[in-house]
């Protein structure tokens, strides 16, 4: 994770920043993003924001789902996935694509 400690300082301080700071699983996420493309580093950052958008999102579907995006990577909260990328980005254009790549990069 030290890769991505280079980065997190260039990032806006918001609620959407305060998610991907204290979660563990899209620092990681971010950080094999950053060392796959390093010679475009914003694209990780732009990954990690954006999974912590969908993080935010399904903490407002399921406040009980927890804290982290370990509590939401279950097969029983598999519909709420959906549910918050509907809700977190608009399905009628490119952005579900954008969101299956983030997801399976």
């Amino acid at each position: 994770m030290q890769d991505i400690v280079v980065l997190l300082p260039s990032m806006n301080r918001d609620k959407v920043f305060m998610a991907l700071q204290n979660d563990p699983i899209i620092l990681e996420f971010g950080t094999q993003v950053f060392r796959n493309r390093e010679e475009r580093k914003y694209i990780a950052a732009q990954k990690m924001r954006a999974t912590a958008r969908i993080l935010l999102q399904l903490r407002e579907i399921d406040p009980e789902g927890g804290e982290s995006m370990h509590g939401f990577l279950k097969p029983s909260k598999f519909d709420l996935w959906g549910m918050s990328c509907h809700m977190t980005f608009d399905t009628t254009s490119t952005s579900l694509v954008f969101l299956c790549a983030i997801i399976a990069t």
